[in-house]
């Protein structure tokens, strides 16, 4: 049998949490010091304990399951584990908001939010997009156009391999 620690910890201790917040064995231990674990080998060696209710799976937040010694049931406990449901992620209301000041803010920072939000492509196309209208991001095209129009603007003409050799680049990336 496998019960979640808030469970656990309702049933046993009388201790109610939010099973919305996440809570780890590590913290658990750390919080509530009079937890005591076991082994997993004295668990799977005396199966009589474990259908008796002695010693209890218990799973966390993020699904890890390791046995606990339980003490008797808590006879009282103030209240029931509540449980809240999150809303969606609170970055998700920061990026609706920076994406609305991103015209207003300086180009390092808005540099800066093109490597935080790398991992998400609606995010990175429009702080791209803004600093390419701030002229800051370059391409390998744009560098390369940009070194051609310089050279042109200094010399006048070109060089009919150098011009080849800066097309191939262009096309290859």
């Amino acid at each position: 049998m496998v019960i979640s620690i808030f469970k656990f910890l309702w049933e046993y201790y009388g201790i109610t949490l939010d099973a919305g917040s996440e809570l780890t064995h590590k913290d658990a231990k750390r919080n509530f010091r009079f937890l005591k674990g076991c082994p997993f080998k004295y668990a799977s060696k005396n199966p009589d304990l474990v259908k008796s209710g002695k010693i209890v799976y218990v799973s966390d937040s993020h699904g890890i399951i390791f046995p606990y010694i339980a003490p008797e049931k808590a006879k009282v406990a103030i209240t029931e584990c509540t449980f809240t449901e999150s809303t969606g992620d609170e970055e998700t209301v920061d990026d609706v908001s920076i994406l609305d000041e991103l015209a207003e803010m300086p180009t390092y920072m808005v540099g800066e939010l093109l490597s935080k939000y790398k991992d998400k492509p609606s995010f990175y196309k429009v702080i791209k997009r803004e600093l390419i209208c701030r002229g800051r991001y370059e391409n390998k095209k744009y560098k390369l156009r940009k070194e051609i129009i310089e050279i042109e603007l200094e010399e006048g003409e070109y060089d009919d391999k150098y011009q080849r050799r800066r097309e191939i680049k262009c096309k290859k990336s």
